[in-house]
């Protein structure tokens, strides 16, 4: 099997602003994403969001244990975008939809449970689509409380196992490209192997 190698889509975002804004293809919308690291607050933030709490900006909060790259946000993102366009989503909202995409089962509230923000999570990548740069940094950086990082770095937070766990990939020793192209396989094939 021939190894593809992804190219690196992100530079690290300059120290006054908390995300780094991505072109998601065959869209006008862009991807912001903010990585958050020793998150102090999940529990509260993960309360607020259930609650609907309007200190809570429209966005995906997502545990970074199981992602293994910022490239696997981007397709679940694209792929939101896209059933938004053509009425197919699965779930109530855009965001909640970008979880479900994360998600190998068509289950959704496994997608939710296993890719929201919980009450343990340590690591929270926010991301926020829109056609312009969001405007809501310091409603973001006064409500999750951890130092922000940069995106190319969410390798470093995931959890290999919990990976290995959802998307039923064995145990066997993978580099992050093999693993990569395992995950972005489950999430593409979701629903037609079943």
């Amino acid at each position: 099997m021939q190894q593809i190698a992804l190219p690196s889509l992100f530079a690290a975002p300059s120290a006054d602003v908390p995300h780094q804004t991505v072109p998601l293809p065959q869209s006008q919308h862009q991807m912001h994403v903010a990585v958050f690291t020793g998150v102090k607050n999940a529990k509260e933030v993960r309360s607020l969001l259930i609650k609907g709490d309007e200190s809570v900006p429209q966005m995906a909060l997502i545990n970074a244990a199981p992602i293994v790259d910022v490239f696997q946000v981007q397709m679940a993102c694209t792929k939101a975008l896209l059933q938004q366009d053509q009425g197919t989503m699965k779930t109530r909202s855009l965001y909640s939809e970008i979880l479900f995409n994360l998600c190998p089962t068509t289950n959704i509230s496994d997608a939710i449970r296993q890719f929201g923000i919980a009450e343990s999570s340590s690591t929270v990548i926010a991301v926020m689509l829109g056609t312009e740069a969001p405007s809501v940094e310091k409603q973001l950086i006064d409500l999750v409380q951890g130092e922000i990082i940069e995106v190319n770095r969410i390798p470093d937070f995931t959890d290999l196992k919990t990976v290995n766990k959802i998307y039923k990939l064995g145990n066997a020793v993978r580099d992050h490209s093999e693993t990569l192209a395992l995950v972005i396989g489950a999430m593409a094939l979701k629903g037609h192997l079943n």
